[in-house]
């Protein structure tokens, strides 16, 4: 006798009744819903992550600083934005330094400083959107520029972001000193 010819004789015998066939349907269903539910169980975990990654990544990123103008008198404060999507500018501050006489702590956290209230939006890809003139005080050159923005993303989380310049008699560079400390340059420490 073959194999076939077992496994129909079995059939034939087992599904002789109407109610086999609903049981065999039921137990069907019961295998395929435990598999939907562990696959979707797993692909919820999955997006579960990749929510929560999102507004780190797509947020807003600002940073700024800008060049000299004026014969160097002044700073043409600006605002970048290297996020994806829109921030909100809030507030920001400017303040300036001997190079070498650093503050080992920025004014701008200082429990009474005045930051400087400005509210736009600020759109993704946004380079050197420029603020406004600010003068620049009477220290001898080097000096150190230095600043923050407070501003919130498309989630209405606060973030904020440090910059520092040096300016020299004929302009501005990133050349920061190595020693300057982190609380000048980190972001999201003042929000």
């Amino acid at each position: 006798m073959s194999l076939l010819r077992l496994i129909y004789d079995w059939w034939v015998h087992v599904f002789d009744k109407p109610d086999s066939y609903v049981a065999l349907f039921t137990a069907l269903l019961f295998v395929s819903t435990t598999a939907l539910w562990w696959s979707t169980r797993q692909l919820w975990s999955v997006t579960k992550v990749a929510a929560e990654h999102i507004p780190r990544v797509e947020r807003a990123y600002f940073s700024g600083g800008g060049p000299l103008i004026a014969g160097g008198q002044q700073l043409a404060f600006t605002i970048d934005n290297y996020g994806k999507t829109p921030g909100v500018l809030v507030e920001y501050a400017v303040e300036f330094c001997p190079l070498n006489n650093i503050p080992p702590v920025p004014a701008y956290l200082a429990p009474n400083y005045q930051r400087t209230r400005w509210h736009g939006v600020i759109k993704p890809d946004t380079l050197g959107l420029p603020i406004t003139a600010i003068p620049i005080p009477n220290i001898p050159r080097p000096i150190l520029i230095y600043g923050r923005y407070w501003y919130r993303d498309i989630w209405n989380k606060p973030h904020d972001s440090g910059f520092v310049l040096v300016a020299e008699a004929g302009g501005t560079h990133g050349f920061v000193p190595a020693n300057i400390p982190m609380a000048f340059t980190d972001s999201d420490i003042a929000s």
